[in-house]
């Protein structure tokens, strides 16, 4: 009996406490807003069409204002008006250029011929050269002087100098018919007027030509100078073939 009335104090002031709590809870709920009336603030009308993105928003912080609504799109201004706004491009200015002179004609043609006199006469200065050694005079032979006039001619119209042309001097000598077997050649080129002396003192100053002329076992020749005038300016070869 003594426990009871012991413990009878302790139960009446853990009675006490729990109304006191029960009152205070109470006195709280008076001036804080309802529970329902929060969770209705926060929750998204029941007819919005973003209401999952509302509701996602909702546990973002801090808590998204309305949702902004977007600006109308600017439509761009129709093609004639923006046709009408280009301005025409400035007229452009007078040339100021100097007309162009007309071009002035080509130059005349370069002229082409055989000078007979000047491969006259150097065959008769290589006869006089050879006299004055003891020597018998180069006999003109047409068939000689034919092959010497056609490759004279070709070596002015490829300009250039050579024995090689049209298979060799056998070859072009044989095939003018010329049936002798001991040939020679002698080919010289000038640029202006030239003489035949300077033309013969050419060939006798070079060792090897000077032999071609002032060989015995030559005895016929022949001989052609084909000359092309440029403008005034002479261009001079002269082929000398010997044959015995």
């Amino acid at each position: 009996m003594p426990v009871h009335r012991a413990a009878g104090p302790f139960v009446a002031a853990a009675l006490l406490l729990v109304a006191g709590l029960i009152a205070l809870g109470g006195f709280i709920d008076l001036f804080a807003e309802p529970r329902e009336s929060r969770r209705a603030a926060y929750a998204p009308p029941a007819d919005d069409p973003a209401a999952g993105q509302q509701a996602f928003r909702l546990l973002a912080w801090p808590t998204p204002g309305p949702t902004p609504v977007p600006p109308p799109p600017v439509e761009p201004p129709p093609a004639a008006d923006a046709i009408g706004d280009i301005s025409p491009p400035p007229e452009a200015p007078e040339s100021t250029l100097a007309p162009v002179p007309a071009s002035e004609p080509d130059a005349p043609p370069a002229v082409e011929y055989q000078d007979y006199g000047l491969a006259d006469a150097v065959l008769a200065a290589i006869n006089a050269a050879r006299a004055a050694q003891g020597i018998g005079p180069l006999s003109a032979n047409g068939q000689l002087a034919a092959a010497a006039q056609s490759y004279a001619q070709l070596l002015t119209q490829l300009d250039t100098l050579s024995h090689d042309l049209n298979g060799g001097l056998l070859a072009r000598l044989q095939g003018s018919g010329y049936a002798g077997g001991f040939l020679g050649e002698a080919l010289w080129e000038g640029w202006g007027p030239y003489a035949a002396d300077a033309v013969v003192n050419g060939w006798l100053n070079s060792p090897p030509h000077r032999e071609i002329l002032l060989t015995a076992s030559y005895v016929d020749a022949g001989v052609a100078c084909y000359v092309r005038s440029t403008d005034g300016a002479l261009n001079t070869r002269c082929v000398l073939d010997v044959g015995g």
